[in-house]
């Protein structure tokens, strides 16, 4: 591990990862153990450990966004079951912006980070 005060960036991180689950903070420790082997001297930086919190970020946000349309979808399925399936499908893209009948409900012009 490079020099850098260790507590205060481990204070900075928490602090960033609110609504995190176990797994997606066990994942980052691993994307930080590979990011530091795949570095030329062997050594994770404070650079390295903040890099992969902000992927880890955006990961997250996107995952809580495709939850959020999930549900939002069955609520209008749920809501539509005595209404025709063209009112579903209406309401669905005025409540989540995309046609539920088509695939890839969640669109984004952002690639998905890599893990490592």
């Amino acid at each position: 591990m490079d020099v850098f005060d260790y507590g205060a960036t481990c204070s900075l991180i928490a602090s960033q990862l609110e609504g995190f689950s176990g797994r997606e903070i066990a994942k980052l420790a691993v994307a930080w153990q590979a990011a530091g082997y795949a570095s030329e001297d062997g050594l994770i930086t404070r650079q390295m450990m903040l890099a992969k919190v902000e992927e880890a970020r955006e990961q997250h946000a996107r995952k809580m966004q495709w939850q959020a349309d999930e549900e939002r979808l069955k609520r209008v399925k749920a809501q539509g079951k005595s209404a025709s399936n063209a009112s579903v499908a209406e309401v669905a893209k005025s409540e989540i912006g995309s046609d539920p009948t088509q695939p890839n409900l969640l669109k984004t012009d952002t690639p998905l980070p890599s893990p490592y």
